[in-house]
């Protein structure tokens, strides 16, 4: 006989949403998900108008900085080996390589 409490139960939707929020620490966002969508205005600029610009700083937790030093770390690595490649590219064959699509 099998045993079905070995086996992990999948978990969809709200449980799941609400799982993945307890474990990265990231607060409900719900308050978002109930504004009406609108179009998309056109982003030429008029005469006499200026830009506002926003900054936002965040804190994280060490755990928070951690995953993020990492997953930048991984965005560096990635970066850096695709400009090699191009870089390779050129000098080998003075050429580019463009990329897929």
């Amino acid at each position: 006989m099998t045993d079905t409490a070995d086996k992990p139960t999948r978990v969809t939707g709200d449980e799941a949403r609400r799982i993945k929020r307890e474990a990265l620490g990231i607060a409900d966002r719900k308050k978002h998900h109930g504004r009406a969508p609108t179009a998309m205005k056109s982003r030429t600029k008029e005469l006499g108008t200026q830009q506002r610009v926003y900054r936002y700083r965040f804190y994280p937790t060490p755990s928070q900085a951690e995953r993020l030093e990492k997953t930048f770390g991984a965005c560096r690595w990635v970066y850096n080996e695709g400009l090699a490649l191009r870089m390779g590219a050129w000098e080998r064959h003075r050429g580019v390589v463009a990329r897929p699509g």
